[in-house]
């Protein structure tokens, strides 16, 4: 039974609200104006991110959960700041993770990687080291060109993947 039946069946407006469950004020406004009731604009700082852009961000990153926050605010044309859709983002469930910065594996990868164990499954530990310690002089032979090339002598700037490649260095 809603609020204006009640009160046309002559219930008082104390008696409404304790039937509804609300207060005699929220009564009162109601039986005044019934079909404006519950339409005033909420005061405040209008939002940002009006309905239509977060559902034109929340596609954007449907299409591809890699795209930054930046990269979101350019393609959607959003007038408010990448911290302003991250936010956003989060108030809708979506977390947020660094892309793990590495190539991918292709298959031929896995290709070239399988051979590479088929050919050298055989090898012994001596020819094994012969192969190391030449990897370790091109690596030098490498290093060592591009201080040339670009001028840079200091040994922390000399950055290796085999340990021990500068001489002197650590082994």
């Amino acid at each position: 039974v809603g609020r204006s039946e009640l009160h046309k069946q002559g219930l008082s407006q104390r008696a409404i609200a304790a039937e509804v469950g609300c207060s005699k004020t929220v009564i009162l406004n109601f039986l005044k104006d019934p079909e404006h009731y519950g339409t005033k604009k909420s005061s405040g700082r209008p939002k940002k991110i009006t309905p239509a852009l977060s559902g034109r961000i929340r596609l954007a990153v449907r299409q591809d959960t890699g795209r930054s926050s930046t990269q979101i605010k350019a393609l959607t044309g959003a007038d408010c700041s990448a911290i302003t859709i991250r936010r956003h983002l989060r108030e809708k469930g979506f977390k947020n993770k660094k892309r793990i910065k590495r190539p991918r594996l292709l298959q031929r990868h896995k290709t070239a990687c399988l051979d590479f164990a088929r050919e050298h499954q055989t090898w012994d530990t001596e020819r094994w080291k012969k192969f190391y310690s030449l990897m370790r002089k091109n690596v030098t032979l490498t290093v060592q060109m591009a201080s040339n090339v670009t001028g840079m002598t200091r040994r922390s700037h000399l950055r290796c993947f085999l340990p021990g490649t500068v001489e002197g260095g650590p082994s």
